[in-house]
């Protein structure tokens, strides 16, 4: 079936002359006739072998159909092998447009299956060369001319050969007619009874080029004893015949080129190939101007002015039908694709979105996870300040009852001013802050040097007087060399009574009353519009860093916390 769409096409190319050959126009006039009757052995519009009578559009809807039904190679050949049919017949039918669409589609399918089907590339190059676009045709031509060649198809070969040569005829490439020329006198392709033609036409085209009409006649004539190389023989004689009259009208031979003219029309007017027909009629209008026949060229010019305006109207009706059918394949693309849409992508991507759903909701329980644990965690904290401030509050609750104790004692009874002695009271041992120590009850024997009981406990007493009282730790340069000036005496003394006396160095016994002070303002409502900065410093720490790192080591929890406790009501 490829075999008859391939001569159908090379016929049709055949016919069509080039139109760039520096030559006189065309006219018929001659006694040379044939030695047999023209008998047109196929119908080249018959296109019964399709299989089913049908409209063309509806012909092309089915197969539109078919092409998202592809699945295997074996349905990617018959889908491409109907196309290429399809794509004759709409050529064949003045439907280039359309013919030039369903070869383009079996290229693509055959190329998308890796299908080797050089067929669909010849279509392509013919139909190239007839709306004479030669560079495309002659591209091509060329690549199924070789895969023709590697399977050793030499006839559908030659059928390319012959579409180059016109491909180069049309673009007035001596060149190119010279090397088809050479492939076609090659062993290969010289023994094949269809080579003849294209031999003699090529030399027909040289001798024109050389203006050596003599020759080209020559040729043209040789042509006709080739036989039909086709299976359209009136398109094929039609074609010949005009051939001989070029080379006529380049002798001059006016007669001669009008009455091979003349037969020429009548092949191309039964073939119903009406642009062809034009073509002759325009170049026989010219042959009776210059021969003066002033009548036949009125005549000549009627009849190429109606048949112009029936191709203008074929042509409007032509672009109308191609519109038709782009619009018509444009819709059943869109329709396919939403099918083959939902047959095939839509599960896909419902998928995909149940996916990226169950994601976003693990996610989303993720990130409420982590914000209950972090929001139990924020409680806990909460409670665990709530009992460190109450233990606090507690602590210094009972620290200020044992000093109004203590303060409530010593009005009763104090250090002799003359000698310096301290009372004695019940215990026989002074009050100490809230959380100290009463000292060691063999402090004297500790030390390397002996040192008098009174003298101990006079400092001892100073200590805590001075801590509790005056609140000399709230100076923020306070040192155990100024508390050592403030008791007269020296440095290491002092230094060994508090460590002995309190338990803990001298810098411990600062922080711990400067950490109570703070306790203390912070707890009181007047204090609420200070920073904690100021609090630092009102209670003797230099910076609010270092005052933070003690307040917690010691409380349990940042100053801030604690002051966020101290506004908050206790909760039962």
């Amino acid at each position: 079936m490829n075999i008859g769409v391939l001569s159908i096409l090379f016929i049709l190319v055949a016919c069509h002359q080039p139109r760039n050959v520096d030559m006189p126009d065309l006219d018929t006039g001659s006694e040379y006739l044939l030695p047999f009757s023209i008998q047109d052995s196929v119908n080249s519009g018959d296109f019964s072998w399709l299989g089913e009578e049908d409209t063309l559009l509806r012909h092309f809807t089915n197969l539109l159909q078919k092409r998202y039904q592809i699945e295997d190679e074996h349905s990617a050949r018959e889908w491409v092998d109907q196309m290429n049919q399809a794509g004759v017949y709409a050529f064949v039918n003045g439907h280039t447009a359309q013919g030039l669409s369903l070869f383009l589609d079996a290229l693509e399918v055959s190329m998308e299956f890796g299908i080797e089907e050089p067929y669909t590339q010849a279509n392509l190059a013919m139909l190239y060369a007839t709306v004479q676009d030669y560079d495309k045709a002659w591209e091509l031509s060329e690549q199924s001319l070789h895969m023709f060649e590697e399977d050793a198809q030499y006839e559908e070969a030659l059928l390319m050969l012959g579409n180059r040569l016109t491909c180069a005829m049309g673009a007035s490439s001596v060149s190119g007619v010279e090397w088809c020329l050479e492939k076609l006198d090659s062993e290969t392709y010289d023994t094949l009874p269809m080579a003849c033609f294209s031999q003699c036409r090529a030399r027909m085209f040289l001798g024109l080029q050389r203006k050596d009409y003599a020759e080209a006649l020559h040729w043209a004539k040789a042509s006709l004893h080739c036989g039909p190389n086709s299976v359209d023989t009136v398109a094929f004689y039609a074609s010949v015949f005009q051939d001989i009259a070029m080379a006529f009208t380049g002798l001059e031979a006016y007669d001669s080129a009008l009455f091979y003219y003349d037969r020429c029309l009548s092949g191309y007017q039964q073939k119903q190939y009406w642009e062809l027909v034009q073509a002759v009629r325009e170049e026989e209008i010219r042959i009776y101007s210059l021969l003066g026949k002033t009548e036949r060229y009125k005549e000549g010019v009627r009849q190429y002015m109606t048949l112009s305006r029936t191709l203008k109207e074929k042509s409007i009706r032509s672009e109308q039908q191609n519109l038709d059918y782009v619009i018509l394949q444009r819709a059943q693309e869109r329709k396919m694709a939403e099918l083959h849409y939902d047959s095939v992508y839509k599960g896909e991507i419902i998928r995909n979105q149940r996916s990226v759903f169950f994601s976003l909701t693990a996610l989303l329980s993720l990130g409420l996870a982590f914000v209950f644990v972090l929001y139990l965690n924020k409680r806990r904290k909460e409670r665990l300040n709530r009992l460190l401030y109450d233990k606090t509050r507690k602590l210094l609750i009972l620290e200020h009852h044992k000093r109004d104790e203590t303060e409530t004692g010593t009005e009763k009874a104090g250090p002799d001013e003359n000698t310096g002695d301290l009372p004695e009271w019940e215990s026989g041992k002074p009050v100490l802050p809230a959380g100290q120590g009463s000292g060691s009850k063999n402090t004297a024997s500790s030390h390397s040097l002996p040192m008098e009981e009174k003298q101990i406990r006079f400092i001892e007493y100073e200590i805590e007087r001075l801590f509790e009282e005056e609140e000399c730790y709230t100076q923020e340069d306070f040192s155990l060399d100024k508390l050592s000036k403030l008791l007269n005496s020296n440095t290491t003394y002092v230094s060994r009574i508090v460590n002995e006396h309190f338990h803990k160095s001298f810098s411990a016994l600062v922080n711990e009353y400067r950490i109570r002070k703070s306790c203390l303002l912070l707890e009181d409502t007047s204090n609420k519009g200070y920073t904690l900065e100021y609090i630092a410093k009102l209670a003797g720490f230099g910076n609010r860093v270092t005052f933070t790192q003690q307040f917690k080591k010691q409380v349990g929890m940042t100053p801030s916390e604690y002051w966020k406790m101290a506004r908050k009501p206790s909760r039962p």
